[in-house]
Formats: C-alpha cells, structure tokens, sequence
C-alpha cells in the first residue's frame, strides 16, 4: 500500500475508532490459574483486514500518531479489566507504552483519569515498556516507573536479553515483572545459549524479588521446562491465542482455573532421617494421596528430562518405562536392586555407580500403583548456589571485575584450592584472566591446551570432573607441581553459542558433592556468558549509535547528535545540573573558494583539520558539532559569558594553524550567546548566537567593500 495513503488511513482509523484490542492470557505455573492478559492493539483496517501492531506501529510512529494511540490503549485497558470484574474475573490487564508516550507530560494525568473513571483498584492494570524504549531515557523511565507504583500499578519490562541493555538496567530499574523474550523460549530446551540465559534470567530477577513471566510459549516441553526452571508466569499460543474480549469471556467461563491440563508440577522435599532430596511428580487435579501418574507419557517424558536429577520410572519388576539422560549414565540393572527387597517397601536409600566410576546415592520410592521412582542427586548443592548467585548479583551491580567476582564466588561456595578462568585462544593456548590460590588472586599466566583437563572441557563444552587427575594427564605437568588431586571444568559461551572460554577447579584432596560442584560451577559459567554476550551487544549498539550521531567527514558530532544534546541541555539547566552555557557560532569563510579553485577534496581536507584543532584544543566536556556544509556549534557546559574571550582565542589559533597548513584563503565569522541571558532557552540562545555570527560576517563584508 501506498506509504502517503496509509498514512491517511491510520489518522482516519485514529479518529473513527477504527483500532480495538485483542487479549492474549498469562497464567501462573503454580498452578495453571489465569492471573491477567495483555492488551494487544489490531487495526480494523477497510481494505487489508485485521492488521497486527508490526504492520502499523512504525508508521504511526513516524507521522507522530504514537502517542494518541497509546493513550487509546490505556483507556481501553482500564475499560477492559473494569468489565471482566463485572463478569466475574478479577484478573489484571497489562498495556504496552513507548518511549514517546514515558516522555509526554499528560501520561501520568491520563492514568489517574482511567483509573478514575472506571472505579479501577490500580493493582489491576500493568504497565508494560521494551528494555529499549526504557533506554531511551532512562532517568525519565526510572521517575514514571517510580510514580506508576506508587499509584499501586505495576511495572513489566518487556522483551528482556534483546536490546541494547545490560544486566545493570534490570537491577537498576525497578519492576516488578521481567519478561523473558520469546526469541529464548522458543528455542528452549534444545539451544544451549538459550538455555543458558533463560536460566541466568530467573535467577537474576528472582534475587531481584521480580516476578519471571515467559512470553511465545508454544509447546508441553517449554512449559514444563519453564516451570521446573522456577519461571512465575507463561504467556503463549500453547495456552491461548489473543482473543476479542466477547471470546476472551467465554475462555476463562470454560477453563477451570487450578486445573490446567498443561501443568505437571515436580515437588522437592526432604527426605526425614535423611540429606537426600526426594521429587515427586504430581498433577494438580490429582488426589494428594496419589504421587501422581495422572498425567501423559509425553508429559512425563518432559518432566523427567527437566528434573534436575538423574530420574527414572521402572515397573515393579525394574524394568525401565522412561528416564532421562542424567539417570541413563547409570549403570546399576534396577531389577537386581529391587529383588533385595520385599514387595511392600515405601522407600530405600541405594548406592549408583555410573561407567566413570562415580558412585551416586540413589532413592527407590515406590508409588501407589505398584511402579518404582528412581531419583539420585547429590546433595548440598542449593546452599552453594545461593551463595554464588548472590556474591555474582553484587558484583554486577557495584561493577566490578566480572572474572575476579566469579572466581571469588566459587571460592567462597565451593572451597576449592586453585580456581581459574581461562580465554580460549585460536593458537591452542589459553590464557588465564583471573587465577585464585588458597582465597588469594596471584599473576595469571598462559598455558598449552593439549594434554590438559581443560582440553576435555573445550572439546565437550560440557562439564568434566576428573578424580587422581595428575595420572590421568601426565603431560601436564602443572598438575603434578601443584599436587593436584581433584578437577572440575565448565566452558561459557559467547555470541552464536561458541565457548569462549572455561572455568576450571583443582584441589588436593578428592573432593565429594559433584552434583553441588556441578550446579553451581554452571551457574557461575551462565552468568559470565551472559554477562558478556549482554555487553557484547551493548557495545555493538554503543557503536551503532555513535556513528549514527556522528559526522562521517570529520568525525564531530552531527545534527542528529545537536538536535538531541540540545534537549538535554535545556533539561539539564532546569533541574541545576548546569549552571550555565556559552553557545558558540562558527560559519567558516573562504571554504567555497578553496573548492571552486581546488576541488572538493581539498575543501574536505581544510573542514576535518579545522575540526581536528577543536579537538585537540577543547576540554573533554566542549562539544562541537557539524550541522551543516560549513556550519558548526561549539557547546561549553558550565561555562559564561567571562570566557568568551578565551574561546574566541582559541578559536582564532586553529584557524590561524590550518592557514598556515595550505588553506591561506580560510577565516571564520564566530557569534556567542550564554544560556543566562536568554533565561534558559537553549534554542533562542543559539539563534541569538546565530545572528551575531551572521552579523560579524556582515561587517566583514562591508570592511572589504563587498
């Protein structure tokens, strides 16, 4: 379609009514209960149907219609959650909001208005924002989100791991539910990268005290994943389309709300008498007394392959039904266990060893029916997991050494002798960033992959721990010279899921709790990756944004750049941040003639070293800008009207230099204008500025009869 006739189309929907909103549903993985949905705006359009928000959104953007519509949103969200109170379904809506409208000033006015208007309890509604949009400006995020909850709405950030953000963005803004994208939950559980930063992500938002909401949930095998993962909501096509609101009705009339068909939970408990942790799987439409199999194959199967165990279910003559691939390392025939013991046994407590040779203690619990569960774990392991997450939050959020912190936080929740982070290198080396002996950091160093533990790690990408290892390895001959007995390895991953490098132990004793060591090492490994992989797309969209706010010929700031420093500036005298400011106008003469006489290449030439004498001869904190030919500001923050004199100096020395390098023919005509004397106006101080620019280029002119 016609970009001019869409343009018409969508003022003309705007001001006929022509959008209406579609509700997709949440529900918490407790228990399958529908808690809320999110508002989905549509377009009715006359001619092309039903129009989803992709197909419209940038346009209403561009032409500045964002902001009417988000209010049309809003006002329809407070409707919509007032009538499913009205049918019986206190449930909460939540509505998208941009960064536009966080910056309009009636935004705040025009949620006190809905809630007014539709006797609306504020806990009903959510507001929802991109980590992107909320980037924009992240001071006014931060305020609007702070007055929002004080109002009692709550605050989503939506899409979370997809834009230009960093972990510290989720731990300085305070919402109340992150959303984990679904570009990670549709991969989940296959890709490995997925996984590893969908787990970093509730992790970190629960020690946050955020509630974890999974957006594209399409399958059995995501929901159970998700759920034993500890995510709070799901929100998918596996649980509803979005529906209009006269189908959403009959939805929530039909579905029973604590007996979702797709919820298989998996309960941890403490065995009594015991150190063992013992899971059962239990549907929650099934009798208490039950241990539950009232649930599918396929379900079991996912249940079983998300248990963070080896688990398995046998007949009662030990013959295997379904286990997962942790239980399957197990050698151990069940049946030869089972026959030591009478048919009427509850429970016992059995020793596994797998083809490593390691030895795992093992439950047999026998269900109701007469079936067996088979379920190992070392024990110990959250503990230590706790207490490396929260030594790894700190250090995320005070900005320290990412290697030291995750090393320091192995040491103090594992205990081991040597712990190191390793760099994988192309030539077979490694190179050691961060190296621990005893509790203290000493030099790091390089070393040869091959013949190594570690190069078992970088082959599998997976866990590896080694018992006697220095026999196991004799060409490593560190081994040996530290005396090492005992070693434990995990890669972390980069961008694209390739290993950038490990984390590895080495202790001189043989240690015990290698399920704990396992977990937590992992942990650990997933938080470094993510970590990187976060501020590796925050320094490509660092970069992407500095070229784009700077001039390609002279590498000054652009008009892109001017037009938003600009704004900021003005908010920044308002608050006090700044005091004042001398805005300079430079428009440089002779320019034309030098590419009439010698082309434009040497016009070029004379304007990027110009520009590079302001910027040897600038302070860190002056901001020059090129916004147009042979145009340029000079910003100077926290700077008046006494130091005109020394600007212009300035100013005059690198014109004076760049004739003396070639450009005889150069001069420039400067105005000045302080934001004081325009009483904060930054845009009339700079046309202030201006006219006096053009007005000494004007007596110029006249000097020389011209």
């Amino acid at each position: 379609m016609d970009t001019a006739q869409l343009d018409h189309d969508l003022r003309k929907a705007l001001s006929n009514r022509g959008f209406s909103l579609h509700f997709q549903p949440f529900v918490t993985l407790t228990s399958g209960e529908t808690i809320g949905v999110e508002a989905l705006i549509r377009w009715n359009h006359p001619v092309r149907g039903l129009l989803h928000p992709a197909e419209f959104i940038p346009q209403a953007e561009r032409i500045g219609a964002i902001v009417p519509i988000g209010a049309w949103v809003l006002l329809e969200s407070a409707r919509a959650a007032k009538g499913l109170s009205e049918a019986g379904f206190p449930i909460s809506v939540a509505f998208n909001v941009t960064a536009d409208q966080l910056q309009d000033a009636s935004f705040l006015e025009l949620i006190d208005a809905a809630l007014a208007d539709n006797s609306l309890d504020p806990g009903r509604l959510t507001v929802e924002i991109t980590e992107s949009a909320a980037i924009v400006d992240p001071v006014v995020a931060k305020r609007i989100f702070g007055e929002c909850q004080a109002r009692g709405l709550k605050i989503a950030l939506d899409d979370f791991g997809t834009g230009y953000s960093s972990l510290r963005h989720l731990i300085d803004f305070t919402v109340d539910i992150v959303k984990i994208d679904r570009s990670f939950v549709t991969a989940i559980p296959e890709h490995a990268q997925s996984v590893m930063v969908a787990r970093a992500l509730v992790e970190l938002s629960h020690s946050l005290r955020a509630t974890v909401q999974a957006e594209g949930v399409e399958t059995a095998r995501q929901l159970v994943w998700l759920q034993q993962r500890g995510c709070d909501l799901a929100q998918g096509y596996h649980i509803s389309r979005p529906l209009d609101f006269t189908t959403l009705l009959t939805w929530l009339g039909e579905r029973a709300p604590a007996t979702d068909d797709n919820i298989v939970c998996v309960n941890e408990r403490q065995i009594r008498s015991s150190d063992m942790i013992a899971y059962e799987v239990q549907h929650p439409s099934a009798p208490r007394r039950d241990p539950g199999f009232a649930v599918s194959r396929e379900l079991l199967r996912d249940v079983l392959d998300v248990v963070p165990a080896g688990i398995a279910l046998a007949d009662r003559y030990g013959n295997v039904i379904e286990q997962n691939d942790r239980f399957a390392k197990f050698s151990a025939p069940i049946s030869a266990l089972l026959s030591s013991y009478s048919d009427d046994f509850v429970s016992v407590e059995v020793e596994l060893r797998s083809s490593a040779g390691q030895v795992v203690r093992a439950l047999i619990r026998r269900s109701v029916d007469g079936s067996n569960i088979i379920l190992t774990r070392a024990d110990g392991a959250n503990q230590s997991k706790d207490r490396a997450l929260g030594i790894m939050l700190r250090a995320l959020h005070e900005d320290r050494d990412l290697y030291r912190s995750a090393v320091y936080a192995l040491a103090k929740a594992l205990g081991w002798r040597w712990i190191g982070i390793g760099r994988f290198r192309g030539n077979g080396t490694v190179d050691v960033i961060a190296w621990c002996d005893g509790g203290r950091f000493t030099e790091t160093f390089s070393y040869e992959l091959a013949g190594t533990p570690c190069e078992e790690v970088a082959k599998t990408g997976n866990f590896q721990a080694f018992e006697h290892v220095a026999r196991l390895f004799p060409k490593d001959v560190a081994l040996a010279r530290y005396g090492a007995e005992y070693y434990a390895g995990q890669v972390y991953l980069g961008r694209d899921g390739v290993p950038l490098g490990h984390v590895f132990m080495l202790d001189d004793q043989v240690r015990e709790h290698t399920g704990a060591t396992e977990e937590v090492l992992t942990l650990v490994c997933e938080l470094v990756g993510a970590q990187l992989r976060l501020q590796a797309t925050e320094e490509v969209a660092e970069q992407a944004m500095l070229v784009a706010r700077t001039d390609s010929l002279t590498g000054v700031r652009n008009r892109t750049a001017f037009d938003e420093d600009v704004d900021l500036l003005a908010e920044r005298y308002a608050t006090g941040a700044v005091r004042d400011a001398l805005l300079v106008a430079i428009d440089l003469d002779g320019t034309k003639r030098v590419n009439d006489l010698r082309g434009h290449s040497a016009g070029d030439e004379l304007l990027r070293r110009f520009c590079e004498g302001l910027r040897i001869t600038n302070r860190s904190t002056d901001r020059v800008y090129r916004i147009g030919g042979d145009e340029f500001v000079l910003i100077l923050a926290n700077s008046d009207e006494g130091e005109r004199q020394m600007v212009r100096d300035r100013i005059d020395n690198v014109v004076a230099g760049v004739c003396e390098d070639g450009f005889p023919e150069m001069d420039a005509s400067i105005g000045f204008a302080t934001l004081r004397e325009c009483e904060g106006e930054v845009r009339a101080a700079l046309r202030l500025a201006d006219d006096r620019m053009y007005a000494q280029k004007r007596g110029k002119k006249r000097a020389l009869g011209k």
